[in-house]
């Protein structure tokens, strides 16, 4: 079979017989160092459907793999660290970000967009420090660091390439832009957390594809979401998943807390960018800047247009500013 390396997309080809049934291999990337986890196949039941999983010892197991997942290079969240200091030197990140070739290229492409309007000015790092500033450098890191992860086909949940990387650009300039309309103070993280707010089904793609034709039955005999079946069948959601991913990778507590309640901002006792995050996401999804099957299905909660001071008129405006955004970064 082939495996992936997850950080720099190296492929390699290892024999299927090398792995115990029930096992697993962990294997060092020869290309960029990382870990990659290969797991074996599951033992053959002696009879019968397999046993449920334990939600809580599924879900350990999935916590701990997400740091041997390095979904995010390691380079980015350094970067990503730095810039929250209090006293940035630019000078400093600028080198940060140009020991990673991959990352700067990135950089300077989504820099030279029509979104970020330094079209043609902008040719070294330096110079993109400067013109972005530092919210704009912080969200054109994350973007660059992402952009990768996030554009891979997920068998699982039967999404093509790219459909969970335009969703996740529109969540993020959606999330931005609601956030400029309550408090501006949190647009940079919004953005950030709008981009990897689904993050939680790359980790889960796997487990969702062991149990695809059984969650597909239930998902058409119940007329249910694959939220609903995440939920069902392991006892928790790829929300969750996010959030724990989040807190592994350091990010601040209140984007962890916003990603992990995304789809039931009543259940946050109010925190506005858990809501910010849900009308982004179904703003995205109801524009048709989705992938499920079953968008139809994805309701906006009944509270969260007026706690966010929304009109229904609102909602197109926004959606258009989006698709703009989105096409203007050129990554769409």
């Amino acid at each position: 079979m082939q495996v992936e390396c997850s950080a720099c997309k190296t492929r390699y080809r290892v024999n299927d017989d090398s792995i115990p049934a029930g096992k697993s291999l962990r294997l060092t990337c020869k290309t960029c160092k990382s870990p990659i986890l290969i797991e074996g196949k599951p033992p053959k039941p002696e009879g019968g459907p397999p046993p449920k999983d334990d939600p809580a010892s599924l879900k350990s197991k999935i916590t701990k793999s997400i740091n041997d997942l390095p979904l995010i290079p390691q380079v980015v969240m350094e970067i990503q660290n730095q810039l929250s200091q209090m006293n940035v030197n630019m000078q400093k990140v600028a080198q940060m970000i140009e020991t990673d070739p991959g990352i700067t290229s990135k950089v300077l492409r989504i820099a030279n967009s029509a979104y970020y309007g330094a079209s043609g000015k902008t040719s070294t790092i330096m110079q993109a420090c400067v013109i972005l500033g530092l919210r704009g450098l912080s969200e054109v890191v994350i973007l660059a660091g992402s952009e990768k992860v996030l554009s891979g086909k997920l068998s699982g949940y039967g999404y093509d390439a790219g459909d969970l990387w335009r969703h996740s650009l529109a969540v993020a300039y959606g999330s931005k832009i609601l956030a400029n309309t309550r408090d501006p103070g949190i647009s940079s993280a919004a953005h950030t957390a709008g981009l990897i707010h689904d993050i939680g089904r790359i980790i889960l793609d796997p487990y969702i594809g062991e149990r695809k034709s059984q969650i597909q039955d239930y998902m058409e005999k119940n007329q249910k979401t694959f939220l609903d079946a995440e939920i069902e069948y392991f006892g928790f959601s790829h929300a969750e998943v996010a959030a724990e991913a989040c807190r592994a990778w350091k990010f601040p507590d209140f984007m962890s807390k916003a990603i992990s309640y995304h789809h039931d901002p009543a259940g946050s006792n109010g925190d506005l960018l858990a809501y910010i995050l849900h009308m982004a996401d179904h703003i995205a999804l109801m524009g048709g800047v989705g992938y499920d099957d079953d968008d139809i299905l994805n309701e906006v909660q009944k509270d969260a247009m007026s706690f966010l001071q929304l009109k229904q008129s609102d909602l197109s405006e926004i959606l258009l500013k989006i698709i703009e955004s989105v096409n203007q970064i050129g990554m769409g």
